[in-house]
């Protein structure tokens, strides 16, 4: 086993965005349709504090689920994370450019979407790199680090 060998390492984020005219009322269903009891709501203070939070959370409790809010990135966790695991750092960082081009899609406030994201990503960019993590980085992305899931994956693709 070469040491490339040794850094490669599959890791997996099935990404499904759901674009519509009042989208939260089918959430419970989505949830539930991938076998989640507790998942786990990602959002912010602004979104809290505009009470919608609480409408998000209404269909998933309707769906039987058991949500779980959460308001806050630990950057600082999420920094030491991501310096360990190339796979997940480069999943995040197509997630962001995913979330920054639904920010202006929506018209959402994109300019402060943008703005949190820097300075996130300023700190997740200046936490040290393992030399794990460097190796991965050579590869970039010619390499695939997730597997497909089987629904998607194609008769010839291996797993």
């Amino acid at each position: 086993m070469t040491v490339l060998d040794s850094v490669l390492k599959a890791y997996q984020s099935p990404t499904r965005m759901v674009h519509a005219i009042g989208p939260l009322s089918a959430l419970g269903g989505e949830a539930a349709s991938l076998n989640v009891k507790r998942p786990l709501v990602v959002t912010d203070q602004g979104i809290v504090k505009a009470g919608l939070l609480e409408e998000a959370l209404k269909p998933l409790r309707a769906a039987g689920l058991d949500p779980v809010p959460y308001d806050a990135i630990n950057a600082p966790y999420l920094a030491r994370l991501l310096s360990q695991d190339w796979g997940l750092h480069r999943t995040i960082q197509m997630n962001t450019e995913r979330v920054r081009g639904a920010a202006r899609e929506l018209g959402v406030a994109a300019d402060v979407v943008d703005q949190r994201l820097d300075q996130l990503w300023q700190l997740i960019d200046a936490q040290p790199k393992s030399l794990k993590w460097k190796l991965r980085n050579r590869v970039g992305d010619r390499v695939s680090w997730y597997e497909l899931p089987e629904e998607v994956r194609q008769p010839y693709e291996t797993a």
